[in-house]
């Protein structure tokens, strides 16, 4: 089954719960089944049509439709995509030019197995005849006896004249970005609703089957190294194959199609800049391009890029990276330059004071069919019909436009297959990637008689606030070099350490619960290091007892970490004195008691305390304990002292009997 036959299935599929949902109405005990109301939905129509031929559409009918019959009416040619707009709400149609007879919906099979009705009607039958290219607003409408509308919608008929020939199809640069949040938890397992993504059944998997599968449209794939990186490693860690075949996927894609480079996450990096994270770009250019040079195993053309939220300072930033070319949000530029028609060209970018940056802008009235409430199949309809227009406004000029993917986006919302189809073998549309918009004449300005090169600025932006603080940052910095003084580079928590210093700035956690999971992942970092530090056993408090002036004093580690660890030991005392010094570096081995012996003096005897500071050989600390000393050792001046104190007292004590026994024989 080819990709483009399973994508129809399933918008045929997503069509019918949609249409068949009204029938299911509850019923209560004494009440009548409510009768279902009638609904009409289009599930496919011609992306375009030859002046002169036949267009045709399929349409998903629902509910009670006894009796009623299909009218379709035709309205003026669209001039402008103002006029476009309206269409799409049902306003301005215009003057109708042919309304078609009715026919019964009885005459009109539902053919199998999804109960689809084909209609087919010559242009001259809707009265489409007028030369040249042009898009008609149709509506499609499903009326009862009396003529009253039921229900209905309205889609267009994209006309190709041949005579027209016009001399440059509007370029098209379909822009993929396959982004999800950062995949890796504090603990270093998978976040699953990231998994559930990159499942088969998920969002991004899906997308992975169409870009895969199509090689026939040129389209723009902007993905996140981190996603493709976790992607990839659930593929080679897992006993689920569905992961290796989304991976092969994307790998396809990329073999046939332009891969933009871009951070390792998705950044705001006027956000970095204004919490003094700005300098963390480059690195996080570097690893996202070395990232996906390794995932699709070819060199990737650095100078495109898509780089999010943009101000000067990101400019220049990008600017010193030799990014240079930029694919921006529509939305992001002001309208500084003079055009009655569609922005189709690049244009120069101002407010850098690095290389002169070139941007093209997305599209954001051709993205808002990519999702909503419409029909797939209407969505699709409705954005090759505005292409159309674009390519209407000036058919003799090198022009093109790019549009992107929304975030989060999911392609069930709008028929795929179908705008590929669109955009293949048009007349009027020529599918290709951004580096060929790029390659377009730079836009004028229509006010500059010169014809000079007009300039796009940047739209005023106050910066938002990072996900973690400078502060917090650089603690997990300093934790991640912790970790790499005990582990050799290639351990996987040093690794998981750097990747988590890349994943917290992500963009998409500038929000509350988006900080409180940036933080939770930095004190992993750090917890990481405490957690192994933790299994090395140092001296509880303790007494010691000495009783010479020179003695060893015994200290016994003890290494229950997986590999040998290096530790330095401090010891600090006012009353020993060290002869070996103060400080001994030892190593653990792992699983084992070390015992090291201290040789310690003193020159008295009391009880007093020996502190001591055990770190790794790093310097992180480890455990600072206090040993209780008690010395009974006397030296021999001490002794000498003693005994002449006591020779001195029994010389007195005599002598004073002695004296006090003569004054009693006088006395007597």
């Amino acid at each position: 089954m080819t990709v483009r036959l399973r994508v129809g299935l399933v918008v045929i599929t997503v069509a019918l719960a949609a249409v068949a949902a009204p029938a299911l109405v509850p019923v209560t005990a004494g009440a009548q089944t409510t009768t279902p109301s009638p609904t009409l939905t289009l599930a496919g129509q011609d992306p375009w049509t030859l002046l002169g031929g036949s267009f045709t559409m399929q349409l998903q009918t629902g509910g009670n439709v006894d009796g009623l019959s299909l009218v379709l009416t035709s309205h003026e040619r669209i001039t402008s995509r103002t006029a476009f707009d309206d269409t799409i709400r049902g306003e301005s149609l215009g003057s109708a030019r042919r309304l078609t007879p009715a026919l019964p919906l009885d005459e009109i099979p539902a053919e199998a197995p999804f109960g689809l009705r084909t209609v087919s009607y010559s242009l001259a039958d809707l009265n489409i005849t007028q030369q040249g290219n042009g898009v008609y607003p149709l509506e499609v409408q499903l009326r009862d006896a009396d003529d009253q509308t039921v229900t209905g919608f309205v889609t267009h008929v994209v006309v190709a004249d041949p005579s027209s020939k016009p001399l440059e199809p509007l370029r098209v640069a379909w822009v993929w970005p396959l982004v999800a949040d950062p995949a890796l938890r504090a603990d270093g397992s998978a976040n699953p609703d990231v998994v559930g993504q990159l499942e088969p059944d998920g969002r991004l998997a899906r997308q992975a089957e169409l870009i895969g599968g199509d090689t026939e449209v040129p389209l723009t794939l902007a993905p996140s190294p981190e996603t493709l990186d976790s992607w990839a490693t659930l593929a080679t860690t897992t006993s689920d194959i569905g992961f290796a075949i989304g991976v092969d996927d994307v790998r396809r894609a990329g073999a046939t199609h332009q891969v933009l480079l871009s951070p390792f996450v998705p950044l705001d990096v006027p956000a970095l800049s204004a919490g003094g994270l700005g300098d963390r770009l480059t690195d996080e250019l570097r690893r996202g391009q070395n990232a996906l040079e390794e995932f699709f195993g070819r060199h990737i053309d650095p100078s495109a890029t898509m780089p999010g939220p943009l101000d000067a300072t990101a400019l220049n930033s990008l600017g010193a990276a030799s990014r240079t070319q930029l694919v921006v949000d529509g939305n992001a530029l002001d309208s500084s330059f003079n055009t009655r028609f569609t922005p189709a060209h690049p244009a120069r970018l101002a407010g850098g004071n690095g290389a002169a940056a070139v941007v093209v802008a997305t599209d954001p009235e051709l993205e808002q069919f990519l999702d909503g409430d419409q029909p797939p199949a209407l969505r699709a309809a409705h954005l090759l019909a505005e292409l159309a227009v674009i390519a209407g406004e000036q058919p003799s000029l090198a022009r093109g436009v790019a549009f992107a993917n929304p975030d989060k986006w999911d392609p069930s919302s709008i028929d795929v297959d179908a705008v590929l189809r669109g955009l293949t073998n048009n007349p009027l549309l020529r599918p290709v990637t951004v580096d060929t918009l790029f390659a377009l004449p730079l836009a004028t300005d229509n006010d500059n008689p010169d014809g000079a090169p007009a300039v796009a600025t940047l739209k005023r932006i106050n910066p938002n606030q990072p996900p973690v603080t400078a502060t917090e940052y650089l603690q997990g910095v300093r934790d991640r070099h912790a970790i790499a003084d005990l582990f050799k580079k290639n351990d996987p928590r040093v690794q998981r350490a750097d990747r988590a210093l890349l994943s917290v700035l992500y963009r998409g956690w500038e929000n509350p619960p988006g900080r409180a999971k940036a933080r939770e992942l930095l004190h992993g970092v750090g917890q990481s290091v405490h957690d192994f530090l933790g299994r090395i056993r140092t001296p509880d408090r303790s007494t010691v007892t000495l009783t010479s002036s020179r003695a060893q004093i015994p200290l016994t580690f003890r290494n229950d970490a997986d590999r040998a660890v290096d530790i330095h030991v401090n010891l600090d005392s006012d009353k020993l004195v060290f002869p070996d010094g103060t400080d001994r570096d030892v190593t653990l081995e792992p699983g084992k008691n070390s015992t090291v012996r201290i040789a310690v003096e003193t020159r008295s005897s009391g009880t007093f305390p020996m502190f001591m500071t055990v770190t790794t050989a790093g310097g992180l600390p480890i455990q600072t304990s206090e040993v209780t000393v008690r010395s009974s050792f006397v030296s021999g001046m001490g002794v000498f002292l003693t005994v002449g104190a006591i020779v001195f007292l029994v010389v007195w004590w005599g002598w004073d009997i002695r004296r006090r026994r003569r004054r009693r024989r006088l006395a007597a």
